[in-house]
């Protein structure tokens, strides 16, 4: 009991309205209602307010007091009524009116005529019930002198008139209808709702769409873009009926369903701002087909089932034309039916088919009368309960949930996001009975629930398949929040896809992993509603998985079920699902039942079925072993079968034998069968062997009398040259090692090598002597006359025996360091002899080879040995470096039949000149990543030419797999490195050294006879890298490559990455922390950073050097002021000076400071995009150009968009791009695909997209006909 009237100003904007029309009842009647129905919804709270702000609160008085209150009052009473508007408690309690009273005839709210008015003119109306019905009436009144009788009673009758116009309008049947304020969830106008109303006369509210919903809508509209046969997200489900079934009666029921659950009857349609919303739509009547296929034979009437089924999986919904639903009865005998029910997934989930069920057989045993059932709740109040949360804290909660983590966990990771799905696949999990029923047992012994451990179980899998220890795999959730009442009686789509984070720790055991997973999925429960793509792009990563675990569980209402299906006289006695998902992998998991059942469903374009299979037993092994004791270490699960190392690499049984002789002794052998053969071929002359072997046993004399013995070091510093050959071979005849120096280093690194491997002697000539650092060992130039003079008087005859042996050291080859420092690796006589009796060697391919590597590297040994030792010939490349042109010259004069060069020079020949390789029988080529493309086009340019992709670190001598191809089809993308070559193993091992399956990405370790002696000086870093091997005879090495890489399926190496921070520039494996210790040298450098970069598709890695100048004090500074102490240049000069070019920064970024993670160490994910490899600002040019880039920037929420951005590197994802084609359309009227979206190069590619879908879409112009007739 109070005084609950507020009175406050009311503004009504007609304007534009034809008031003629609306006082007949037109149209403009209805717009007059819904204009001032939104006016009115408007004031906030109605009004209640006002009286504070304008009488009490100064502030707001001052303002409002400028503005008068109205000339007109008006206050509405209600409906006075013995119980219409009362509630059914309530009735007959209080007071009512008593219509005998002729006073209360009029119900009057004014005052006393004594009391100030209230306005010009008052109006106080009310309803009546009376024995005609309802009654309006109002009472108008006025100030005396204000308003006469008369004029009072003018305006009467016009509120009259108009109110008659209302109700003949509102019997018209195009009356009435939604305003915004009806359709509070959603943001849209009046003439959004007046269009859709057109389009969909029953339209009856207009609801958002859940984040899940939205995620499979555009999933299944790129697949409907393509005409694809297969839809991930059509689900079909069959209800098993036995009894007498009346089909005309079920499809009454099956109507009623519809009606009773308005989420079923919702078309899907872009919102004024693109993004996606949903229209519930009256009227929809159900799409029903019945079939009686009862007097078929057994056999056929199977057949025919199944073809249904099929058939039926084949026929896509139309997300725009409600409902995507439909059902099909077949009758297969007369107490024997199937009903098929088959839906989009967006319309309910799984948790919602008991209760479609029961509501199915109570309605049929209502023959549709839905008024005996209790009120359906709405999917409307989950979609409103969601747009109550606050996202910004689900957002910071998912955000600590996945902070750190670097990558995706991706079991697919080179899948075309175009590729059309040409269906899946499933198997089984393996799982004995007595596992899969121990395994709940295990759960509630650890504490955990049996979702968390068969998630736990996928994420060891995951972490077997990546070779890493921090995982990430999607898991649906029920989405059902328990703070909205009655939600689990709602029939819709409550799922959500969430991330579940594995870290994966080998020394903990299974059951701590699953019970820390458990207590941080507890924290994110009341945050599952959160979207997928916010989560996403709040982590920063363009995707976070590609394998997804659902949990098939859900409560039945078996006693709700069983009593609906006895007042149907129906029973369902079982149901058959199809379900799927558009993710490469994923698991299904079923918990009901005798015990625990798994299978593996894989998409068919991206696994075969043994693939599958393998990652199913995997699985299988994972959960057995957990089953049997979860307290096992995580770093022994999952490991390959006692005795099954898949995929060794060791060649077959006829491997040559490892020749026991040193490489003089081979080279012996060989003069002595082909004395008088051409063994070198140089700037016009040639040698014999007999005349390479005299004069290298001359000069083998005189570096015995310089010091030489066994194992002693001597430096080589000279140019490509007979002479070169000569010296190394006189070296090794003498018992000593070459280390070839490259006189165009920096001094300070020709320094440190000759320091460290302190050579007895350094053989040089006049020529390049003065270039080589002083003081740093004797020297022995070859050209100077003493040495001539003494080189004519020497013995030409054998060295004597020094009892050399193969294990001896032959020469030793520096590559980078991580330290700062190069390293020398040491490799032995044998470790040469085993690489030259390789079998492919044998052919007639390398009896006249070309010598053009640099001398300092590993190919070198390839150019120099193979020959040589064989009865071939080492033709001398002329100096320089080899060009297209240059090459082909020297092929061809040379007769050459072939040659190593390094991809990145072998993609440059095949880009200019590709026949420029004619006449060579084989082509070896590595040390980066090999091009595909070039390769093909060399094959077909060549004929008859075969292409080796070769790889191997220096450590494993030179090449220690490879890969043949003789013609273009032979090319794969990428090209893998092939196998293992004679006297080799290799083996792809995880982080436990245990062996991995094919696809399965792990560290490349090398065995074998080629595996050098180890680095010169560096014991402990020797015993880091060459590891006792478990997989062969005691004392047995494996080399750690540090090389990522998985078996194919047909036992192949394919190259991945690089496990550390190691890099090949141009062939040249380096450490870029030696670039960073170089820069750090530099007085005005504070820090540096240095990080590989790829310059552009395909065109191989370069150097990016992040520099934080120093400033007067010894600090960092600015990167702007510090620049203009410290520039570029100096620094690319500085480097210079000790660095060879190949290890100088491409570009240097100089920088205020370094981006550090939450452990203080450098954060290279968040350095800046090179400036010189990014990508260049390009400004729109046409007024269309513009307004796309004006679009895109204010979808993305970025300051500026240019014609070469991307649009998913400034932020965009899939939910965005149908936004975006949303925009698109409604902005140029142009239909274009949310594919073309993804396959833009850039905006530019997308603008050409619109602008010809724009040209489409315009009317086709026709010539005028002026004949006026």
């Amino acid at each position: 009991v109070g005084w609950f009237t507020s009175v406050f100003p009311v503004r009504l904007d007609v304007a534009g309205i034809d008031l003629d029309e609306a006082f007949a009842g037109g149209p403009a009647a209805g717009t007059v209602v819904k204009t001032v129905k939104e006016q009115l919804l408007s004031l906030p709270d109605k009004g209640i307010g006002y009286g504070l702000l304008r009488h009490l609160n100064p502030q707001t008085a001052a303002v409002l007091g400028q503005h008068g209150s109205g000339q007109i009052s008006f206050n509405y009473l209600g409906r006075f009524s013995a119980g219409a508007d009362m509630p059914a408690d309530l009735r007959g309690l209080g007071f009512t009116q008593d219509t005998g009273v002729a006073e209360l005839a009029e119900l009057d709210a004014g005052h006393d005529p004594r009391m100030p008015a209230h306005a010009e003119l008052d109006i106080n109306a009310h309803v009546t019930d009376t024995p005609e019905g309802p009654r309006l009436g109002a009472l108008f009144t006025a100030p005396e002198g204000i308003l006469t009788q008369a004029e009072a009673g003018e305006l009467a009758d016009l509120w009259v008139q108009a109110l008659h116009g209302l109700a003949r309008h509102a019997q018209q049947p195009d009356a009435g209808g939604l305003t915004p304020s009806d359709v509070p969830l959603v943001k849209v106008s009046q003439a959004d709702i007046d269009d859709w109303t057109q389009r969909y006369p029953g339209l009856s509210d207009i609801w958002p769409v859940s984040p899940l919903q939205l995620g499979l809508l555009v999933h299944s509209m790129m697949a409907r873009e393509t005409g694809a046969e297969f839809d991930a997200y059509q689900v079909q489900y069959v209800l098993k009926l036995s009894g007498p079934v009346d089909h005309v009666r079920l499809r009454t029921a099956a109507q009623a369903v519809l009606d009773r659950h308005p989420v079923l009857r919702t078309a899907y349609v872009p919102g004024p701002e693109g993004e996606l919303i949903q229209l519930v739509v009256d009227g929809v009547e159900v799409p029903w087909q019945y079939l009686d296929l009862s007097s078929l034979g057994e056999a056929m009437r199977d057949s025919a089932y199944e073809q249904f089924l099929a058939s039926d999986l084949k026929v896509h919904f139309d997300p725009v034309t409600p409902p995507m639903l439909r059902m099909s009865l077949l009758t297969l005998a007369a107490d024997r039916h199937e009903l098929v029910l088959t839906s989009h997934h967006t319309h309910f989930d799984g948790w919602s088919l008991p209760l479609l069920t029961r509501d199915l057989l109570r309605l049929y045993a209502t023959e549709g009368d839905a008024s005996a059932l209790p009120r359906a709740r709405s999917y409307r109040e989950y979609l409103a309960w969601l747009a109550e949360q606050d996202p910004q804290e689900s957002a910071d909660v998912w955000a600590r949930e996945l902070d750190g983590l670097k990558e995706p966990t991706l079991v697919a990771p080179d899948t075309d996001p175009d590729a059309d799905s040409a269906g899946i696949g499933q198997v089984d999990v393996p799982l004995p009975a007595d596992d899969a029923r121990e395994l709940p047992r295990r759960a509630a012994e650890v504490g955990v629930t049996l979702n968390t451990l068969v998630q736990g179980a996928w994420g060891i899998v995951l972490s077997r398949l990546s070779d890493r220890q921090d995982v990430v795999l999607a898991a649906t959730v029920a989405g059902r929040p328990a703070t909205l009442p009655g939600g689990d009686s709602i029939v819709g789509m409550f799922l959500n896809t969430l991330p579940v984070r594995v870290p994966y720790a080998p020394g903990d055991s299974v059951a701590q992993m699953l019970t820390g997973l458990q207590e941080r999925q507890a924290t994110l429960f009341e945050h599952h509603h959160h979207g997928l793509a916010e989560i996403q792009r709040a982590a920063g990563l363009p995707a976070l998985f590609d394998s997804l675990i659902g949990f098939e569980s859900f409560p039945l209402d078996r006693e709700g079920i069983g009593e609906a299906s006895a007042a149907a006289g129906i029973t369902v006695t079982g149901i058959r699902s199809f379900t799927a998902s558009h993710f490469p992998v994923a698991v299904f998991v079923y918990p009901d039942g005798a015990y625990l059942r798994l299978s593996l469903q894989y998409q068919h374009h991206l696994f075969s079925r043994e693939q599958a299979q393998e990652m199913a037993d995997l699985y299988g092994r994972v959960l057995q072993q957990v089953a049997a004791d979860p307290e096992a270490r995580l770093g022994d699960m999952a490991a390959e079968p006692a005795g099954q190392q898949l995929h060794a690499g060791l060649a077959a049984d006829d491997v040559p034998e490892v020749p026991e002789q040193t490489l003089g002794e081979l080279f012996a052998q060989q003069v002595t069968r082909t004395p008088d053969a051409t063994a070198i071929v140089c700037d016009g002359t040639e040698l014999t062997y007999r005349q390479l072997d005299e004069r290298s046993n001359r000069l083998a004399h005189v570096l015995r009398e310089r010091g030489v013995v066994r194992d002693s070091m001597v430096g080589v510093a000279l140019r490509r040259s007979a002479e070169y050959i000569v010296t190394v071979t006189a070296i090794l005849k003498a018992g000593g090692a070459y280390l070839p120096i490259d006189p165009d280093y920096p001094a300070e690194r020709l320094r440190f090598m000759l320091r460290d491997a302190a050579p007895v002697v350094l053989v040089t000539d006049e020529r390049i002597a003065p270039q080589l650092p002083e003081g740093e060992g004797p020297l022995l130039v070859l050209d100077e006359s003493d040495t001539l003079a003494t080189l004519a008087g020497a013995f030409a005859g054998p060295v004597p025996d020094l009892a050399g042996h193969p294990e001896q050291l032959a020469c030793a080859f520096y590559t980078s360091g991580s330290t700062g420092l190069p390293k020398g690796v040491c490799v032995s006589h044998r470790d040469v002899a085993a690489f030259v009796v390789d079998r492919r060697f044998r052919s007639e391919a390398h009896t006249r080879v070309l010598q053009q590597a640099p001398l300092a590297f590993d190919a070198s040994t390839y150019e120099m040995w193979v020959p040589l030792l064989s009865g071939g010939t080492v033709v001398v490349a002329p100096p320089g470096h080899l060009d297209a042109p240059a090459l082909a010259k020297v092929v061809q004069e040379q007769r050459l039949t072939g040659l190593f060069v390094t991809s990145a020079l072998f993609r440059v020949v095949a880009e200019e000149q590709p026949d420029a390789f004619t006449g060579l029988k084989e082509v070896w080529t590595g040390g980066e990543v090999v091009s595909p493309t070039a390769v093909r086009r060399v094959l077909r340019a060549c004929p008859g030419i075969t292409v080796y992709d070769v790889y191997g670190p220096t450590e494993t001598t030179t090449y220690a797999t490879c890969r043949p191809m003789v013609r273009a089809e032979d090319v794969t993308e990428p090209i893998p490195i092939g196998w293992a070559m004679d006297n080799m193993g290799a083996h792809v091992l995880d982080d436990r050294l245990n062996p991995v399956g094919p696809g399965v990405a792990g560290e490349l370790y090398l065995t074998g006879a080629g595996l050098a002696r180890g680095y010169l000086g560096r014991l402990p870093l020797t015993s880091e890298r060459f590891v006792a091997s478990p997989f062969g005879e005691p004392g047995e090495r494996m080399y750690r490559t540090g090389d990522v890489v998985a078996w194919t399926e047909d036992g192949e190496l394919a190259f991945q990455g690089r496990a550390d921070t190691q890099v090949k520039i141009r062939g040249f494996r380096i450490e870029p922390g030696e670039t960073e210790a170089v820069l750090e040298k530099h007085t005005g450098v504070s820090q540096a950073v240095v990080v590989p970069h790829e310059s552009a598709p395909g065109q191989g890695m370069q150097l990016v050097a992040y520099v934080v100048p120093v400033k007067a004090g010894g600090g960092s500074t600015d990167a702007d002021a510090g620049s203009a102490a410290l520039s570029v240049e100096e620094l690319r000069t500085f480097t210079s000076q000790s660095l060879p070019e190949y290890m100088v920064p491409a570009v240097f970024m100089l920088l205020d400071e370094l981006p550090l993670t939450a452990n203080n160490k450098v954060d290279k994910a968040r350095l800046p995009a090179p400036e010189s490899t990014g990508r260049a600002y390009v400004a729109p040019t046409t007024t269309q150009e513009k307004q796309l880039c004006e679009l895109i920037a204010q979808l993305l929420k970025v300051e500026r968009v240019g014609m070469s951005d991307d649009f998913f590197e400034l932020g965009g994802d899939s939910l965005l791009a149908t936004r975006l084609t949303s925009r698109i359309s409604k902005t140029f009227g142009a239909s274009v695909p949310i594919r073309a979206v993804f396959k833009a190069n850039d905006i530019a590619d997308l603008a050409r997209t619109v602008k010809n879908a724009s040209a489409a879409s315009r009317p086709a112009l026709r010539k005028m006909n002026r004949s006026a007739k």
